[in-house]
């Protein structure tokens, strides 16, 4: 806790607070991410050694689950991009 009673010292330990917890939530949004591109990578390599070993195989499910993956990875990408966007802005405000 500040030990300042200046009050706009203790308005910018408030808000260095707030920027804090939310650059740790964008983190948790960016690890949701990483996690669907492992998803992904861990599909692709599937539908190749599914092809590899069955050429004329039906990959039908391979590319709808890898399709639901991009829609997700996208989503939560464009949030995570707002959110850290978000934090910047806040931490400038709050150097200035």
């Amino acid at each position: 806790m500040c030990s300042s009673s200046n009050p706009a010292v203790i308005a910018v330990v408030k808000d260095a607070r707030i920027v804090g917890q939310d650059y740790f939530n964008a983190m948790k949004t960016s690890a949701k991410v990483a996690r669907h591109g492992i998803t992904f990578a861990a599909d692709a390599v599937g539908l190749c050694e599914l092809l590899s070993q069955h050429p004329g195989a039906d990959v039908r499910l391979f590319v709808d689950e890898m399709r639901e993956i991009v829609q997700l990875a996208r989503g939560d990408a464009k949030d995570t991009y707002g959110e850290f966007s978000a934090v910047r802005q806040t931490a400038l405000q709050v150097c200035t």
